[in-house]
């Protein structure tokens, strides 16, 4: 595999949230050429579900002038793991806490964004939502399994990270029993 050459790096724009990386840079077939990246915190990503029900929020996205239906999800603080901030988000957005907490992986997004998924059990609401102001009007329910994919189908869910992480957490299970199943097949006999 050709990689290309890093020949410089500058930050274009900085904000609180993130930054814009130009990187100046040599093509493989030696043309020149310049790659722009975000640079962020990772995030987190929560799938909530208790009996037979996922918790997702409704919120209002200003680049898509539309309200989106999406799990919790957020990013990490300075200093924080991904399950600190998995259970911070989780409290902030939607007042829940949870009592099982695991990971099942992360994922790449928009700009290479490292995003880690959880998933959150044993749910009690614990205190209202304390919303940041780019959220104000961000609201949680709970909606059936049934019904969340009935949204999926009929595109009223369409947030990549929200369908890319159910996409995950219902293949996992699949996952483990094809590998529990290549794990006890006999291996070929020896001739």
């Amino acid at each position: 595999m050709q990689k290309f050459k890093l020949i410089s790096s500058d930050i274009v724009y900085e904000n609180p949230r993130f930054k814009i990386r130009k990187d100046n840079l040599i093509w493989p077939d030696g043309s020149p050429g310049e790659f722009f990246l975000i640079e962020r915190e990772p995030s987190v990503l929560i799938i909530a579900e208790q009996d037979g029900k996922l918790l997702i929020e409704e919120q209002y996205r200003y680049p898509i002038d539309s309200l989106t239906i999406e799990f919790p999800a957020g990013a990490l603080n300075s200093g924080e793991t991904p399950e600190e901030a998995a259970r911070r988000e989780l409290l902030e957005e939607t007042g829940y806490a949870a009592s099982e907490l695991k990971s099942f992986g992360f994922m790449h997004t928009v700009g290479e964004l490292k995003l880690y998924l959880f998933t959150a059990r044993g749910l009690s609401r614990v205190t209202e939502p304390q919303l940041e102001a780019s959220e104000i009007g961000l609201t949680s329910r709970w909606i059936p399994v049934a019904e969340f994919r009935k949204m999926i189908a009929d595109r009223t869910i369409t947030r990549s990270s929200t369908l890319a992480a159910w996409a995950l957490y219902c293949a996992i299970p699949l996952l483990i029993q094809s590998s529990q199943i290549r794990n006890t097949e006999p291996a070929p006999s020896e001739s």
